[in-house]
């Protein structure tokens, strides 16, 4: 995933879904964190992020969560994970992480989650 590639957005109420796809290491999460953290201070302070199409996260990708997750909480929002396979799920748990970010099974799982 290229941080200058569009991102797919799915918007529902308040809460905005964004599609992730491909590689998140270190050659493309600065570009997407970037534009992840222009969503967050443009006002759009819920997300939920679809890995369901993310083939590999590396701790370049581990680290822009928690950049996002510290972003999102100084600005009153939140951030759910959703379509996570059971690596990334297992590199959450080592890493840590997995206490700060709600996960879903699926992107309607994630709105609800989001939405309450």
């Amino acid at each position: 995933m290229s941080g200058s590639k569009p991102l797919q957005e799915t918007v529902r109420n308040d809460c905005l879904l964004i599609a992730l796809q491909g590689k998140l290491d270190a050659s493309t999460t600065p570009g997407l964190q970037q534009q992840l953290c222009d969503k967050l201070r443009c006002g759009q302070k819920f997300l939920a992020l679809d890995f369901s199409a993310v083939s590999y996260l590396a701790s370049s990708g581990l680290r822009m969560l928690l950049v996002l997750s510290q972003l999102a909480g100084s600005l009153e929002g939140r951030i759910v994970l959703c379509g996570m396979d059971q690596t990334m799920r297992d590199m959450l748990t080592i890493s840590g992480f997995a206490p700060y970010f709600p996960q879903a099974q699926n992107t309607e799982e994630a709105f609800r989650l989001l939405e309450t």
